[in-house]
């Protein structure tokens, strides 16, 4: 404002305030231009570098035998899964990153055989498998129970060829072989399955004739069952060796796994490969749950739940009334 005063002319000072402006706000902007096509200049090589960088790590990949993966999967994939820098990729910074892409090497290739080799082996399986069984020849033992195609799948002779090198020739006939090893197989899978299902029935303590302060409680009338079991197999044979599922529903040894097998969420073949996501214990297997509360009705009707039979509970003919429904 001062020099404005001061001066004689004020509208040539004004003019020429004006221009200067002007003059600024042009330069300005071709300055902002000019950074603008250098931060995109510089975008444009680290860019460069990161891409020059990405093609190297896939050649060496390459090396390393995973061109298949790359190629099913798409290069863009793997950009994408891994932050890419634009530091120059030496042997030292090779030997640095390899281990995280070993990583996701190694599970695209576990998902890729998962799909293109391993599950059509299993679809094959299960072609196979349902030949034998509506197809069984008269040398072949009568099963009580079956194990699902899903559990036939996890036994090692049906797993190794399942998970033998993708090369290896498949046909009509690839399980044929293995299949003469199955009844030795389902008879130790139904000795598995009995064990762990054995290990869901618990008995008190305090309900057994020996920790007892009733008197009511009395030993089983069969003469063959007055003992208390002598292994856990033993307990299946119990009364009170009852089992619920999901359904809600009530079985007895054997009866519930063929009940848990037709269930919808047991597992199927489209799961991935590794066994502990398919196998697991009964409960997350089956979804089988031992009835907590047999041994206290047991009890209740005074039997030892230790030694007492389906049959001892048919001869009491206790009538029962359910509290929760009534």
């Amino acid at each position: 404002m001062q020099e404005y005063e001061r001066s004689s002319d004020k509208r040539q000072f004004s003019s020429e305030k004006e221009k200067h402006y002007f003059a600024i706000c042009s330069h300005a902007k071709k300055c902002e231009r000019w950074q603008e096509r250098m931060a995109s200049k510089r975008k444009d090589e680290l860019e460069s570098l990161r891409q020059e960088r990405f093609e190297l790590i896939l050649e060496r990949l390459e090396e390393l035998g995973y061109e298949r993966e790359i190629s099913y999967f798409n290069p863009d994939c793997f950009r994408k899964s891994c932050k890419m820098t634009s530091k120059p990729l030496t042997d030292k910074e090779w030997t640095r990153v390899l281990p995280k892409w070993l990583e996701t090497m190694n599970h695209h290739r576990r998902l890729r055989l998962n799909t293109v080799v391993h599950q059509p082996r299993r679809l094959l399986l299960a072609s196979e498998y349902d030949i034998y069984v509506r197809q069984r020849s008269p040398d072949i033992p009568f099963y009580g129970l079956l194990p699902h195609v899903a559990d036939v799948d996890r036994f090692p002779p049906f797993r190794d060829i399942i998970m033998a090198p993708e090369e290896t020739p498949m046909g009509e006939k690839s399980f044929a072989s293995v299949f003469a090893q199955l009844p030795v197989l389902v008879e130790e899978w139904k000795k598995q399955l009995d064990a762990e299902l054995a290990e869901l029935v618990r008995i008190p303590p305090r309900l057994c004739s020996q920790g007892a302060s009733s008197r009511r409680v009395v030993a089983s009338s069969n003469a063959a069952s007055a003992e208390p079991h002598k292994t856990d197999l033993d307990k299946l044979h119990l009364a009170c060796a009852v089992f619920g599922t999901a359904g809600g529903s009530l079985y007895v040894h054997s009866e519930v796994f063929l009940t848990s097998m037709l269930d919808q969420d047991y597992p199927r073949l489209e799961l991935d490969d590794d066994v502990s996501v398919r196998g697991g214990s009964l409960p997350d297997r089956f979804r089988i749950e031992c009835l907590e509360e047999a041994p206290y009705i047991i009890h209740a009707c005074g039997l030892d739940p230790s030694v007492a039979t389906a049959d001892d509970m048919d001869r009491r003919n206790a009538q029962l009334r359910c509290l929760a429904c009534h």
